[in-house]
């Protein structure tokens, strides 16, 4: 009996394992370490043969069963053949710096013999730490390609302040962590890519207009116009969604855009007001979640007023190197054909037509879906996202390198 219930844990931990290697579970949970996820879960695990050791009718005599050592000889054996521990790669802690700003973050390069190619992870929105974004930088790891994740400036590790800051002083973070890349031997130099989430869409766009350093460009979850039209698309996204009639929806942005204008200029404070007050007692209101219920002073809409009207096509049109743009068709942010549409237009203007985009039509903002229903774990990657993103680095990027 012993035996079997070791077993049963053991069986569990190596679920626990498959689960942290095919699922979207590290990105969902914001995961650092897979491993030490389940070397958690071992512990837990492990608990109750302990138990049952402990308790034998021999007290003081503590002897490992059979049980408990089925359970820790097949948790040892999963483990090791795991790709997410440590031995599939190597972690380094690293830091580099872009002026007076000092920015923390973890190295991974593969156990094969060098040089590789390489990707910079940038973040989304927010202040993000290397977290979920280090989970890219291990698949790249394990696929001989090096790969850096980093606290964002003013966030974890990193100094500086983040909302003091717009995408060119995030561009060129990026861009320090590029030149920290150029100068590792374990890296070749003409082959080191940016890869944004989200947001990392204006800011990887904005770096490799910047530098003839980065050699190719991957961007998830890209929308193609600026961040102010990115969040009227997401109200009329989100309201379309929860069935509401279109002229609901044109309500809705007409109200927004009247903040966005007030936070431009800070005109036309106390009317605005007033009509949010109204507004906020109609339930479109609250399913559009992206209108303030209330205006603050000009002032506290600085770092947002220096980033709003980012026009991103400008930009695009100056990006040469090879770009790969992977959407969800069920981004809740952007509609994925306006996000094809402007930046193909914007690259093949600049002469650029090394580019692919690829819609993935069951995955959301960070393509991922919920087979079991919405928010019921495990959640995965849709199909096809993880493998074509090596297969695109590995075959295209750099030449084939």
């Amino acid at each position: 009996m012993r035996f079997l219930s070791g077993g049963v844990a053991a069986a569990a931990a190596g679920l626990a394992t498959a689960a942290l290697n095919f699922t979207a579970v590290p990105v969902v949970l914001d995961l650092t370490s897979e491993s030490l996820a389940i070397a958690a879960l071992a512990v837990l695990l492990l608990l109750p043969g302990l138990w049952w050791e402990v308790k034998r009718p021999e007290p003081g005599k503590f002897r490992i069963g059979l049980g408990t050592a089925a359970l820790l000889a097949s948790f040892g054996t999963v483990t090791l053949l795991s790709d997410r521990t440590v031995l599939a790669y190597g972690a380094k802690e690293i830091r580099f710096v872009n002026d007076r700003v000092e920015l923390a973050g973890t190295l991974y390069t593969p156990r094969a013999r060098g040089p590789h190619p390489a990707v910079v992870v940038v973040h989304g929105s927010g202040p993000e730490t290397r977290t979920e974004y280090a989970y890219y930088a291990r698949l790249f790891a394990r696929q001989n390609v090096v790969g850096l994740a980093y606290d964002k400036r003013g966030s974890g590790r990193s100094t500086g302040k983040l909302y003091e800051s717009d995408y060119g002083d995030y561009a060129r973070d990026a861009l320090a962590a590029v030149q920290y890349l150029k100068q590792d031997p374990d890296v070749i130099p003409g082959c080191i890519g940016i890869m944004g989430v989200s947001e990392g869409e204006w800011v990887g766009a904005l770096a490799a207009t910047r530098s003839s350093d980065v050699a190719f460009l991957i961007i998830i979850a890209p929308s193609g116009v600026s961040p102010a039209q990115q969040v009227d698309q997401e109200i009329a996204i989100r309201l379309r969604a929860r069935g509401y009639a279109e002229r609901i929806v044109a309500r809705a942005l007409a109200l927004n855009d009247r903040v966005f204008d007030y936070q431009r200029t800070g005109q036309g404070a106390e009317t605005l007001k007033q009509d949010l007050r109204e507004a906020r007692g109609e339930p479109w209101f609250r399913d559009a979640q992206k209108i303030p219920e209330e205006v603050y002073p000009k002032e506290d809409y600085a770092w947002w007023r220096s980033v709003m009207d980012f026009a991103p096509a400008p930009v695009w049109e100056q990006v040469k190197v090879p770009v790969l743009l992977l959407k969800g068709g069920r981004d809740p942010k952007s509609d994925p054909a306006i996000a094809k549409s402007a930046i193909e237009a914007a690259l093949a203007k600049g002469g650029n037509h090394n580019v692919q985009f690829i819609v993935f039509p069951e995955g959301n903002h960070g393509l991922v879906k919920w087979p079991l229903g919405e928010q019921i774990p495990p959640p995965v990657f849709v199909d096809g996202y993880l493998d074509g993103l090596k297969r695109w680095v590995g075959r295209q990027a750099c030449g084939g390198a």
